[in-house]
């Protein structure tokens, strides 16, 4: 009985962990220049407990995704993406076209962005694969180059 509670626990711990990756629209995870994600010990994420049925101007994201967002300062980066049947898109709101798609095996270039303004990253599966089942799994982000500037010094004189 002891052992069947514990890998119950266990069970639950990992489903836990899985669903901190899924990130919405309403709740991206943040996304920045020159970086592996979802975080640097774990590169590879997945998309499965992510959000369904994202409808990005137009196009319906039937499988789960999972958004980030960076508020843009001179972003100048290409973001590539690796994982079976996974894409990328960048939109300006999850309620608009994709302003550039990236797809494995090729980046997604992010360039002439209007400063301050916030895009987000959605991963997901291509849209194009027929549903059901819905089709989720692992992907990595690699960024490289800007995306927002940090803040390195402050001062008031």
């Amino acid at each position: 009985m002891k052992n069947a509670l514990l890998t119950l626990t266990a069970i639950a711990a990992m489903s836990l962990s899985a669903v901190s990756f899924a990130q919405t629209c309403a709740s991206p995870l943040p996304i920045k220049s020159n970086s592996s994600y979802p975080n640097a010990s774990s590169p590879t994420a997945t998309t499965c407990g992510g959000q369904a049925g994202l409808n990005l101007g137009g196009t319906i994201y039937p499988h789960p995704s999972v958004v980030y967002s960076f508020v843009a300062q001179s972003a100048n980066a290409t973001i590539t993406i690796t994982g079976t049947d996974r894409e990328m898109s960048l939109v300006s709101s999850c309620a608009q076209a994709p302003i550039a798609i990236g797809f494995v095996g090729g980046p997604m270039v992010v360039n002439s962005l209007t400063n301050g303004t916030t895009y987000y990253v959605v991963v997901s599966t291509d849209p194009s694969i027929p549903t059901p089942p819905i089709q989720c799994g692992a992907y990595t982000l690699a960024v490289a180059g800007t995306l927002p500037v940090s803040l390195q010094g402050f001062s008031v004189e």
